[in-house]
């Protein structure tokens, strides 16, 4: 079975892999941030996730987002940098 889902389905494993392996490293990053960040620019920072998500789903994924979406983006960052 194992067999079957690493060699076999090797590409739908590099599908999930790749993504996985992307999130342990910024988690670990997180760590690192948490210890020499002060908690505000930490908060920040981790806010800002969404909206590069936003930014590169537009981008790279060739998405359309609506102005409500943007608003919604817009209204995050404005808030993000009244901390």
């Amino acid at each position: 079975m194992l067999k079957l889902e690493f060699v076999d389905e090797s590409k739908e494993f590099f599908k999930l892999f790749i993504p996985s392996g992307l999130y342990v490293i910024q988690n670990n990053l997180l760590y690192i941030a948490t210890s020499n960040l002060p908690a505000d620019v930490y908060q920040v920072l981790y806010q800002m996730k969404v909206i590069t998500t936003a930014f590169f789903s537009v981008v790279m994924l060739n998405r359309k987002i609506s102005v409500a979406q943007w608003s919604s983006v817009a209204t995050l960052a404005i808030g993000d940098l009244r901390v």
